[in-house]
């Protein structure tokens, strides 16, 4: 479900920000954003140091911008150009979220910029990496509306005919690998569909709309409803039922993907699908529960997320949120989650009319198990599979919090070989 980073400074970790702004001549935002993007590429540190007030000089330094800079560009390459600027005005600072593209990937960032059009703060969003891309072995494009899908399909040699699975991600900016940016990195869809294709299935993992290699769509990516990834996903069914080297067709969905997976298996009609920590409750109890977990989460704080969750149900936007709500529901945020909140995951998964598989993992952090539960109470023919100390990105992990935690940046760690073991054998009997 989903995990709320607040990456900051090119995922240097921190959030740099100052109410007074450095006297400059004021300048239309997109081409600041544009100089600032072009001095950190050139290796003009010390000028871009020079763009912030003095109130972020003290925090930071040209070495740390340079640190920050090389780790974005060693995962994405060399920076190209500002793509797209999007802007929303709260209070009286302009939030412009940018779209930048590199040889690699996209890197999304949000600048906060004063009346005067001077920078005051800028934090990262998301450093898209495209490991394949267009033409690499086994990438494929499908075409949607809006844009095309990018995916990696892998097939066994030499097997004949053979089941496919679709892997559909979790929430978030996540990739067709299971990574987001440099907060989270655990290849755990690209180990699955390795997994898979080892025991002589083939996958297709994709990156969704407005990420990775996905990502130059027409709109903007503030408009995407949950219902738009469920068309995504019913197009890639029709792609791989296309295939004459498939036999059958297996969809498995991961966290919000399990919710994705079940919409479009409804209108698809799969041969069977998987559910992987999906939740078993609207997203909105979800997420009330996640929040109420945190350490730094008090009473006037949970008072307040109460309102904004019971507003995006009566599907009212909430625009005057105070820190730290402000930063985490935007206004796009808002919209998607207006559009799952419609749903709940007992109701859907009860009316499929395929083999289906629950799986869920006894130390998730995210989704309990007791979800997966609700997902077998409500579809009594389903196979319900716990797997002993799980977590959320499918790896082996400790109980305690922070441990588990460290997992998601470890991304060498492999997936639970029961997970595996579990996928191939129910997919073996399915008919």
């Amino acid at each position: 479900m989903k995990r709320i980073w607040l990456v900051c400074a090119l995922a240097g970790g921190f959030l740099v920000y100052s109410g007074r702004g450095r006297a400059q001549a004021p300048v239309p935002d997109s081409t600041l954003i544009d100089h600032f993007m072009k001095l950190n590429s050139q290796g003009h540190f010390e000028q871009v140091l020079q763009m912030l007030p003095p109130a972020m000089q003290q925090q930071i330094t040209a070495a740390t911008l340079q640190r920050v800079w090389n780790q974005a560009t060693g995962a994405l390459g060399t920076y190209r150009r500002l793509i797209r600027i999007q802007e929303e005005l709260r209070d009286t600072m302009n939030i412009a979220q940018a779209k930048c593209a590199f040889d690699r990937g996209f890197l999304t960032m949000n600048f906060v910029v004063n009346p005067d059009h001077q920078l005051i703060g800028f934090h990262v969003l998301a450093i898209d990496s495209v490991t394949a891309g267009a033409g690499a072995p086994g990438t494929i494009l499908v075409s949607v509306p809006g844009g095309r899908i990018a995916g990696t399909l892998l097939v066994p040699e030499g097997k004949g005919k053979v089941p496919v699975a679709l892997i559909i991600a979790g929430s978030g900016p996540m990739d067709r690998n299971g990574n987001e940016g440099t907060q989270l990195r655990t290849n755990c869809y690209s180990m699955l569909a390795d997994s898979l294709k080892d025991r002589g299935i083939a996958s297709l993992r994709y990156d969704k709309r407005f990420v990775g290699a996905s990502a130059d769509f027409t709109g903007s990516g503030e408009h995407v409803k949950l219902e738009d990834f469920v068309s995504d996903a019913e197009a890639l069914m029709k792609f791989l039922r296309k295939d004459r080297r498939f036999s059958k067709l297996i969809v498995i969905g991961h966290s919000e993907g399990s919710l994705i997976g079940m919409l479009a298996a409804q209108k698809q009609s799969p041969d069977a699908f998987i559910s992987i920590a999906g939740a078993g409750e609207p997203l909105d109890k979800i997420m009330a529960w996640q929040f109420a977990q945190q350490p730094e989460m008090t009473l006037d704080l949970q008072g307040r997320l109460k309102i904004l969750l019971d507003s995006l149900r009566g599907d009212r936007i909430v625009h005057d949120l105070k820190p730290p709500l402000d930063r985490l529901f935007n206004i796009g945020v808002q919209r998607f989650l207006m559009s799952e909140f419609k749903y709940d995951p007992s109701w859907e998964i009860g009316h499929l009319r395929m083999p289906v598989l629950i799986m869920g993992g006894t130390h998730d952090l995210q989704v309990t198990p007791g979800q997966a539960q609700k997902l077998k109470a409500a579809k009594p023919d389903a196979e319900l599979v716990m797997v002993p100390g799980m977590n959320h990105i499918l790896k082996d992990a400790p109980e305690d919090r922070e441990k588990n935690l460290e997992t998601y940046t470890e991304p060498a760690l492999p997936i639970d070989s029961l997970l595996v073991r579990s996928i191939v054998a129910f997919t073996k009997k399915v008919p």
